[in-house]
């Protein structure tokens, strides 16, 4: 119950960042999460094909949102990292797919930015590192350069998760087998 909690309150914050999009937002993200009908959302205009473009217009703003977020409370990567969250629970794999790499990207742009959002948001970061793990299984990436990955960023991932985040981002990580 504590941890339905805490997703309650993250997507509530998160939803309410942008008040000019919020409504938009917030309804897209809820019906996705929930696999409501997301029919009402549309209206007479509603097709499938509309609600895959909005929701691929939402992930587009959100990743650029991620890149250029300079926010103190980090909401443009929150936000972004709760598309991806919402595509597992989901089981979104096109959603998926591109998130492993978008979200490797932006991890390697702005790491302490990253884990200091993750810091934030603890349900998300098993998640959030299998995704990071399973970028090294992906394309044509090289699973044997995880360990370098991970010896790069042990510092900051103590710096910001703390001991026990970092255990736990340790283990999500390399439960990832392909």
């Amino acid at each position: 119950m504590r941890r339905l909690a805490r997703v309650a309150l993250v997507v509530a914050a998160v939803l309410l960042a942008s008040p000019a999009q919020a409504a938009d937002r917030s309804d897209l993200l809820i019906h996705h999460l929930l696999d409501l009908d997301q029919q009402a959302l549309f209206g007479d205009d509603y097709t499938p094909l509309a609600e895959m473009e909005a929701w691929g217009e939402l992930y587009a703003a959100a990743r650029e949102e991620a890149v250029a977020d300079d926010s103190a409370d980090r909401r443009g990567i929150k936000t972004f990292m709760l598309i991806g969250w919402i595509a597992r629970q989901r089981a979104d794999f096109g959603t998926i797919e591109g998130f492993n790499t978008d979200f490797k990207a932006l991890f390697d742009a702005r790491p302490n930015d990253v884990l200091a959002a993750l810091a934030d948001t603890e349900f998300m970061l098993p998640e959030m590192c299998r995704y990071l793990a399973g970028f090294f299984f992906f394309e044509d990436a090289d699973p044997d350069k995880r360990q370098g990955f991970v010896d790069a960023n042990t510092h900051r991932m103590e710096r910001h998760l703390g001991e026990a985040g970092q255990a736990a981002c340790l283990d999500a990580f390399w439960a990832v087998k392909s």
